[in-house]
């Protein structure tokens, strides 16, 4: 199959979406710090808006795959599925390059050895895979992205460390893959860049800009010396027309958005004011309730993990 990943804004093509069932059973008042929940989600109302959220992305021409669905027949990947709650994060779980898929390294207990899973489903899907980060690094999905075809951007945040950044950029460099990466230090107590941070078309991305202005970033390119930028102004400097939202927007997962096409896409119902401002560049969104959802610690973004756009 195709598999070539443009920006974040390309038109999506495929997505990687896991459907929980049985693996919530293990999320109880005991165990939610454990899986990173704030509180037990009634699984019924959780499907019932994830089922939303999917309709709403196949709505847009994107083919929602869906892990349980991939592996049928794979009795050990299904009884391991079972298990694991926080696999309906996908997106955290592996990058989609133009030069294949990267298995990304995982900080949570909670969520170390769920790779082999997007492995087996990525290869029956016929992806290729370029590589994966291994013990002791760490980086996860959320904290990648591509701001164009060539450039991505890494963030250096608490799920994050040097081994996993090293062994990405290397990836990227030796692969072709990138021919620039930014390496984005992320305040105190962040977890992902795509809760501060997202492109939603060209030259256009969404900011909580206080969240980069404590340390600068780092602009990597092969055999080149590194240099150092305040990130804004990195962008700014690119042409990029920046939309800023406020720290409670952020909180509420309203810059978490799946985007579908420019400009296009699926978040959840926070976004609403954003929703309407980017209407002036001919968006259209749809709004998922977002409270039994949100209860995992993930946003639109965090659900889906795509593998091909165009």
């Amino acid at each position: 199959m195709a598999h070539t990943i443009a920006a974040e804004f390309g038109k999506l093509k495929r997505v990687l979406m896991h459907r929980p069932g049985r693996s919530f059973d293990y999320v109880t008042e005991k165990t939610l710090t454990e899986y990173n929940f704030t509180a037990v989600p009634n699984l019924e109302l959780f499907l019932e808006h994830y089922d939303q959220m999917t309709s709403a992305i196949a709505e847009r021409d994107a083919e929602v795959l869906l892990l349980t669905d991939v592996l049928q027949g794979n009795a050990e990947a299904l009884k391991y599925i079972d298990m694991r709650p926080n696999l309906v994060y996908t997106r955290d779980l592996a990058v989609m390059t133009p030069a294949g898929a990267i298995l990304m390294g995982m900080m949570l207990k909670s969520r170390q050895g769920d790779t082999w899973v997007i492995r087996a489903a990525l290869e029956k899907l016929g992806v290729p895979i370029l590589g994966e980060i291994a013990e002791p690094g760490w980086l996860e999905g959320g904290g990648v992205t591509f701001i164009d075809d060539r450039t991505c951007v890494a963030s250096i945040c608490d799920r994050t460390n040097h081994w996993g950044t090293k062994q990405f950029c290397d990836l990227l460099f030796s692969s072709g893959a990138a021919e620039e990466i930014v390496l984005v230090p992320m305040t105190a107590g962040a977890v992902h860049i795509d809760g501060v941070f997202m492109t939603v078309g060209p030259q256009v991305a969404l900011i909580h800009a206080e969240s980069f202005n404590v340390n600068p970033a780092r602009i990597l390119r092969k055999d080149q010396p590194i240099r150092y930028v305040n990130f804004v102004d990195f962008l700014t400097d690119r042409g990029f027309t920046l939309l800023h939202l406020t720290e409670k927007e952020c909180a509420r997962a309203a810059l978490n958005i799946i985007t579908t096409e420019p400009f296009q896409g699926v978040g959840f119902d926070t976004g609403a004011r954003l929703y309407k401002e980017l209407e002036k560049f001919g968006g259209n969104y749809t709004g998922i309730p977002s409270a039994e959802l949100f209860k995992g610690c993930g946003g639109a973004h965090c659900l889906t993990c795509p593998i091909e756009r165009v």
